[in-house]
């Protein structure tokens, strides 16, 4: 099955993801006790922070030149469940404050989002040309050192990680 996205839409949508990405970082870090943690959760944010100027600057050249790309994963859709899910894990889709995760059920979100990330940006990278593939391939990278560093910081803290691949199809 195919799906078609404009490369404007995508971009548009991964801004939103990064912006939300970097709140997401900073509410867990504020929630963070080990100082070496909370840098690394900081630095997280901010890289997000550069991620959504990335993606606006695709958005701005791609608005008047919205062709349809065709991917073979549905892109919009997993971006917006990954919007979704972040939201709901800093308890921006509830009234209720017992629906907000605690740190190790945050840094388990922020692994399975990160891996996702990695997955759809990979698919994303196909469609997009020279210009953008190697800033494209950099923030890649960047998303698996970040899930990487997740999962140390997991271990270090004596919780439990999920699969060193990714065993998670979807976001938790």
């Amino acid at each position: 099955m195919t799906y078609p996205a404009s490369l404007f839409q995508i971009a548009n949508l991964a801004v939103k993801a990064e912006k939300i990405g970097e709140k997401f970082y900073y509410r867990l870090a504020a929630k963070q006790k080990d100082g070496q943690v909370k840098k690394i959760l900081h630095f997280f944010a901010e890289q997000e922070q550069e991620h959504a100027v990335f993606f606006q600057n695709i958005a701005d050249e791609a608005k008047n030149n919205d062709i349809k790309q065709i991917f073979s994963t549905d892109v919009i859709s997993l971006i917006n469940e990954g919007i979704n899910q972040i939201e709901k894990g800093m308890g921006l889709k509830t009234t209720s404050p017992t629906n907000i995760l605690n740190v190790g059920q945050s840094l388990t979100l922020a692994l399975n989002i990160e891996e996702e990330t990695v997955r759809i940006y990979t698919e994303i990278q196909n469609a997009l040309d020279e210009k953008h593939n190697a800033v494209m391939h950099k923030i890649i990278n960047e998303e698996k050192k970040h899930a990487q560093l997740i999962r140390d910081i997991m271990r270090q803290a004596n919780l439990e990680t999920p699969s060193e691949h990714g065993g998670n199809d979807k976001l938790i």
